[in-house]
């Protein structure tokens, strides 16, 4: 049995066809929908449902950012709430990844559940059950497998069951001004109810609600808006004179002094000295804002994905976020946080300035 999915590239690469209709078996399809079934390579079956041509009002220009990461939906709950489900509690992970813990009370996973039997009611009932909620990791990813795609990869394993649950969420521009949202999940036993062939219709309409409301929900556009700001990709650029410089502290001797930077207490500056041979961009940075006031965690390159577009696909990458979002939301306004673009080879030098970010001696 092949490994169980744990990203939109997971599930892509597992499974090459994954959102195509060859190798699928079509249960039925009408203009607006259609509803598939196929054995899943690492065990039970997966149940895919297309939903076509579905309008998104004010969409973002770039259509990756359709589907918001979970950091930024946590700030603020209650600006764009999703009808039927109540998020509990939001563990931040890396950028565009967190463990969500909700209830749902969503019509098309009960109608779901019934009409699939067991095989679905066993994953239905893991994924929102009323009683208490259920927490699943959620990592966004954009612009995979194509340019312009948003999706989102949805885990879960309980503890002492090997059973493991995973689905995935991914809307694809169709070229006409409307959306194609795919919804795949996997359910335990490697067979399907086609007895319930009737019903299908009723289910593919409701999901297609439930698609079109979540993508259209109140609150929405602007919380669009502030995730594309939430993070800032600075821009770095060469130097051959060394490491490069910190702001010091007034107990420290200064190697060199910058008349512009004093009305922001930032005239002295003392060069950095890492703990290692190499240069790090990732310790640097945290140590340089570290003495602007700013206590940030560093993460590795592999979350650059979900964050936005690199210059160059072998880039080495560190993104520094907040270790708490909230006690410094009036610190850093609506930006969350940075994502670090550092090119091999060469030493790099830094100058910060997010928006809305105002610097402050510690």
């Amino acid at each position: 049995m092949a490994l169980r999915p744990e990203s939109v590239d997971d599930w892509c690469q597992l499974m090459p066809n994954l959102l195509e209709e060859n190798g699928w078996n079509s249960a039925m399809v009408t203009s607006e929908a259609a509803l598939m079934n196929t054995s899943c390579p690492w065990g039970g079956h997966l149940i895919k449902f297309e939903l076509k041509e579905i309008a998104i009002h004010h969409a973002p220009e770039e259509t990756a950012n359709v589907m918001v990461r979970p950091e930024v939906r946590s700030l603020q709950p209650d600006q764009c709430p999703i009808q039927g489900i109540s998020v509990r509690s939001v563990d931040f992970v890396a950028p565009g990844e967190a463990v969500v813990e909700a209830t749902s009370s969503w019509s098309i996973v009960r109608l779901c559940s019934v009409l699939f039997g067991d095989m679905a009611g066993q994953v239905m009932n893991y994924f929102f059950r009323d009683a208490e909620p259920v927490a699943w990791h959620q990592e966004v990813r954009r612009n995979y497998p194509k340019a312009g795609d948003s999706g989102c990869a949805f885990w879960k394993e309980e503890d002492g069951d090997d059973r493991s649950q995973e689905f995935m969420v991914l809307v694809r521009p169709d070229g006409r001004g409307t959306f194609t949202t795919y919804v795949v999940v996997r359910v335990y036993e490697d067979r399907f109810a086609q007895w319930a062939q009737e019903h299908f219709s009723l289910v593919l309409s409701s999901a297609r609600s439930t698609a079109v409301s979540y993508l259209n929900r109140p609150g929405i556009v602007e919380l669009r808006k502030q995730d594309e700001r939430f993070y800032v990709t600075i821009s770095m650029q060469s130097f051959k004179r060394g490491m490069p410089l910190l702001p010091a502290f007034p107990s420290e001797a200064a190697v060199t002094e910058i008349d512009a930077g004093e009305p922001y207490g930032l005239r002295r500056w003392l060069r950095y000295e890492p703990n290692s041979q190499k240069f790090h961009l990732s310790s640097y940075l945290q140590v340089f804002l570290a003495r602007l006031g700013y206590q940030v965690d560093t993460y590795d390159p592999w979350i650059a994905s979900n964050i936005g577009h690199l210059r160059e696909s072998d880039a080495r990458t560190s993104h520094i976020s907040h270790e708490q979002r909230s006690r410094h939301r009036a610190k850093t306004a609506d930006v969350g946080g940075l994502l670090i673009h550092e090119e091999a080879t060469t030493h790099k030098s830094v100058g910060f300035l997010g928006s809305n970010v105002t610097t402050h001696n510690p």
